[in-house]
């Protein structure tokens, strides 16, 4: 009886999304021309970054003996001097004072706001932030507000209201390039208010680590802004074609998040084959602007076709009816396109869009070929 109390629950819960039309199912990816990926720069195909691998010291002496994974977490088995060598490189790449690894963005932002936020404190989110922060502050003990996207006037009534009323900690939460938007925060007034309030700023750079500085530092660091920014989280699995993530921040924030953050303290450590491609990948972006260089070329081509602004590689396209986004998308998927409508809850009901992302290695015929097909359906 109880197995079919479950299965009822669940069925009824999945036939609900069938109905509203937002039904998930696993895409194959298959051949196509990428429009979809987070392959930015193309990194993760590179065979120059593979070949620096493949040439590097054996995984096995780094690793003392472990090949394959790294058997327990780095409190545990799992930990090895090569993980502080590259975290070193990584604090000194994008400007930190130091850096700590996670397996991925995800686990990263969960454990950081629940660690970092306690009973008393203050988190403002911006409304489009990912989700894996806004699951971070529900963990979390603390007043959860969110403001209206890089709406940096209703930041500030916010703060100012809340700051007669809470005397805890504050920290305002944004992202570096937002993942469905392809915007970003005007970051010089946000920090200047921050300063004013007294509120921590906190950057998500999972989508602008990489691609913005003069070797991929991010948004923050080309500002200048790296130390009026407590937290940036970046992502190695985007820009720079490999997996993971890591913490960029002052050495008592990477502490406590080794003391209490259960997020790394129970997770399974990277294994050695990881780690040296994100260190030849850092390596490689260090000493090579082309793909940035290829990016944005494509980028301004295709938003000046489109007569569009763009900061970014993140296209969203809004058509107006589910229908026409649907439809749009079934039309690219014929001629060969890979993009993908992107739906509630993803984002926002009313938000739904047809989500471009533009790579270094994007043809301009190819880009022609969908502007064609979205132009059809504006």
């Amino acid at each position: 009886m109880l197995s079919l109390d479950i299965e009822k629950r669940i069925k009824q819960r999945l036939e609900q999304r069938k109905e509203g039309g937002n039904y998930r199912m696993l895409p194959r990816t298959g051949s196509g021309i990428d429009f979809l990926s987070n392959d930015y720069l193309g990194l993760a195909s590179s065979k120059d970054i593979y070949k620096k691998v493949s040439d590097s010291t054996p995984l096995a002496a780094l690793a003392g003996g472990k090949i394959n994974g790294s058997s327990g977490s780095r409190l545990l088995s799992g930990n090895n001097p090569y993980f502080e060598e590259l975290e070193k490189k990584v604090a000194l790449f994008f400007k930190s004072q130091s850096a700590l690894l996670f397996n991925s963005g995800f686990n990263l932002n969960i454990g950081l706001l629940s660690n970092l936020a306690r009973e008393g404190d203050v988190l403002l989110l911006d409304q489009h932030i990912h989700a894996s922060l806004k699951w971070g502050a529900k963990l979390s003990q603390a007043s959860t507000y969110f403001f209206e996207h890089n709406n940096l006037a209703h930041l500030e009534k916010r703060l100012q209201s809340l700051r007669q009323k809470k005397d805890g900690l504050f920290f305002v939460v944004t992202e570096g390039l937002f993942s469905m938007d392809g915007d970003m925060p005007d970051f010089m007034t946000m920090a200047g208010l921050c300063k004013k309030y007294g509120a921590h700023l906190i950057v998500d750079e999972a989508h602008s680590g990489g691609l913005y500085g003069e070797n991929g530092e991010g948004v923050i660091a080309q500002l200048g802004l790296e130390n009026q920014v407590l937290c940036r989280m970046v992502t190695f699995g985007k820009a720079f074609g490999s997996f993971g993530s890591a913490l960029l921040a002052p050495d008592y924030v990477k502490q406590s998040m080794i003391n209490f953050c259960p997020s790394f303290i129970y997770t399974t450590s990277l294994p050695m084959n990881v780690l040296l491609t994100t260190t030849m990948a850092l390596e490689y972006r260090r000493d090579s602007s082309k793909e940035a260089k290829l990016l944005f070329d494509n980028c301004k081509y295709y938003a000046d076709q489109m007569e569009m602004p763009f900061v970014g590689p993140i296209f969203a396209h809004r058509l107006g009816s589910l229908k026409k986004i649907r439809e749009c998308a079934e039309k690219c998927k014929d001629k060969g396109l890979r993009v993908l409508p992107i739906m509630s809850p993803t984002v926002q009901r009313g938000k739904e869009q047809i989500r471009v992302c533009l790579h270094s290695y994007n043809t301009q015929r190819e880009m022609d070929e969908l502007i064609h097909i979205l132009r059809g359906y504006l």
